[in-house]
């Protein structure tokens, strides 16, 4: 409260704004109490938010009634009407009374500082963007007031503000609080952060996003299966292993391990992808393990494949049952040194195992061959249409395979034939069994 001047020479006026002890508020406006000198009645009081009299009345004013014992009126620090200034700062309103002879007293006022502009704030975590398994965060904030300073700092984990812009509920830290706040978030995994002024402006809720996550990857889905599109190898068959993952937090690497007969499991790929291409020796017992680890440093469990074994058949194996019309060729590309070749139209063979996951065939490729035709378990209607016409010759490639589930079933059957209309050769290498 401030005032100052008089009415009359012998008492002094009283202005006051606000509630006693006002000396900044956080909107424009605010009650303005005027209580005249008492020598004389009063009729009437002027206010102006400018000094600017002309003989001794306020210029800019607005005259109001005024009661007896003082009078109160909700003014505007910011009308240009009444010479008020937008901006934030100090704002002084000017007072002056009229008798009932209708002589004015001199003018007296009153000041007060007004502060509409919440604080400027900044906050970060100790973590920023990275991933962490703790449900605590070191937060540092800041926060900078030109007019009335900072008060208050307010940490909560709900974004709901009430009418004064507070986060509710939250915890309040004096503006001096040692940095950094030891805080714990929600599971939802948002901080957020607001700062006062002397004003009791609360600067709008910074949000803090942590990037959270307590629950370790998942590896479903292992398998492995015969690679088609790959060259047999020194006799090692190409295979692949691929499985399915899941993660809240993004993934960082996964670890595949294999195990080859008795001995031990040894890691054999590092890598973020989720596909793993090996090879196997034919008649050897392997396993294959995956685990994933995520960005939040957590680490699946392992996912094991059951134990497999793989088997190359070549063309003089009896199992193969052959239509007549198919010649066979020798040639040292080939797996057992020599392969069959069909040069006419629906000679078929046909191989059947005992027990298999995936079967499949091996043929050169090259552009003087030509297409076969797949037909599966028995069936005599195809099921796939291989091209083996390729612009540059290819031994030994795996050109086709079927998987016929995750474990073995029983007899697994494929037929080969020859569709090639143009007399094109088809050549059958080898078959490919998986178990």
């Amino acid at each position: 409260m401030l005032g100052g001047g008089a009415a009359h020479a012998d008492t002094p006026a009283f202005v006051q704004i606000g509630a006693p002890g006002t000396t900044v508020i956080r909107q424009t406006n605010a009650n303005v109490i005027g209580i005249a000198a008492n020598d004389a009645p009063d009729v009437a009081w002027r206010l102006s938010d400018s000094p600017a009299t002309t003989a001794g009345v306020l210029d800019l004013g607005r005259t109001l009634a005024y009661a007896n014992h003082g009078s109160l009126v909700d003014w505007s620090f910011t009308d240009p009407a009444y010479g008020g200034d937008p901006g934030d700062g100090p704002h002084t309103v000017y007072v002056q009374w009229q008798d009932g002879s209708g002589t004015w007293s001199p003018v007296t006022s009153a000041s007060v500082l007004v502060d509409t502009t919440p604080p400027h704030a900044t906050a970060s975590t100790d973590i920023g963007s990275a991933w962490t398994t703790s449900t605590s965060v070191q937060v540092t904030t800041a926060a900078t007031d030109a007019l009335t300073g900072t008060t208050h700092v307010r940490l909560s984990n709900v974004d709901w503000t009430d009418a004064d812009g507070q986060l509710q509920p939250g915890t309040s830290y004096p503006a001096a609080v040692e940095m950094p706040i030891a805080w714990d978030f929600s599971p939802g995994g948002e901080v957020y952060v607001q700062w006062q002024d002397g004003a009791g402006n609360w600067s709008g809720p910074i949000t803090l996003h942590v990037h959270w996550d307590s629950s370790p990857p998942q590896v479903t889905g292992l398998r492995v299966d015969l690679e088609a599109d790959h060259q047999i190898v020194g006799g090692s068959i190409p295979l692949v292993s691929t499985w399915a993952r899941s993660s809240t937090a993004p993934f960082d690497r996964n670890v595949v391990q294999r195990l080859t007969g008795a001995g031990a499991y040894t890691s054999v790929y590092r890598g973020s992808g989720h596909t793993y291409l090996m090879r196997a020796a034919p008649g050897r017992m392997y396993r294959v393990r995956v685990r994933a680890s995520d960005l939040a440093g957590l680490v699946s469990g392992w996912a094991t494949m059951p134990a497999f074994t793989t088997r190359l058949v070549d063309d003089r194996d009896p199992r193969i049952m052959w239509s007549p019309g198919w010649k066979r060729v020798a040639d040292p590309t080939a797996v057992g040194g020599s392969m069959r070749c069909a040069r006419r139209y629906g000679r078929w063979a046909d191989f059947q195992v005992r027990w298999g996951s995936d079967i499949g065939f091996v043929s050169p490729e090259g552009r003087r061959y030509g297409t076969a035709a797949i037909a599966l378990r028995g069936s005599r209607t195809p099921s796939a249409t291989v091209t083996l016409t390729r612009p540059t010759a290819r031994p030994r490639i795996l050109a086709y395979h079927f998987a016929f589930g995750l474990r073995p079933v029983g007899y697994p059957e494929i037929q080969v034939r020859d569709a090639s209309k143009s007399g094109a050769p088809v050549c059958i290498d080898a078959f490919t069994v998986l178990r």
